[in-house]
């Protein structure tokens, strides 16, 4: 079948064959259309040394399949000192401790650094499934000594179902 203009179905459809979608605008700006995507670099972040805390959020504005992928740098100032325990996650909750599904990164690292600059880029990307529109939360933490630890996320989401 071909349709010539906008049909809505609200029963259940069974396709037998493959499904070729065909969209006007790529990516799409409608949020329900598959490809529509966002990409944002947030503000950067001072971390306080040994707290998880939030470095930033976004919203998937509303329910579906969406890939995920968030990359974080860091760096530090303050000349000579160490860090340790570095840890990246994604939550539902803005004081949640525990990553949502496997949205994790953690390294037991001791790390010494003596200027400053960058130390780590971590990427942390799956799946995020959602029956409305949903807050999520990049956490993260350092444990440092002597030194001041920032971290720039960029993230980016796509609708894929």
């Amino acid at each position: 079948t071909t349709f010539s203009s906008t049909t809505t179905h609200t029963g259940a459809a069974t396709f037998n064959n493959d499904i070729l979608v065909q969209q006007s605008t790529y990516p799409s700006t409608n949020t329900s259309a598959l490809g529509y995507n966002v990409t944002t670099t947030a503000a950067e972040h001072t971390f306080t040394a040994d707290t998880l805390e939030t470095i930033t959020s976004f919203t998937v504005p509303s329910k579906g399949v969406w890939i995920c992928n968030i990359i974080c740098n860091y760096r530090t100032t303050g000349g000579a000192g160490s860090f340790e325990n570095v840890r990246l996650i994604l939550t539902i909750g803005s004081t949640d401790t525990t990553a949502y599904r496997t949205f994790e990164w953690f390294d037991e690292t001791d790390v010494v650094v003596g200027t400053n600059g960058k130390r780590f880029v971590h990427t942390i990307s799956g799946t995020l499934t959602t029956t409305a529109s949903q807050t999520y939360y990049v956490r993260g933490r350092n444990d440092t000594t002597g030194i001041t630890t920032f971290g720039e996320v960029t993230y980016s989401y796509t609708r894929v179902g």
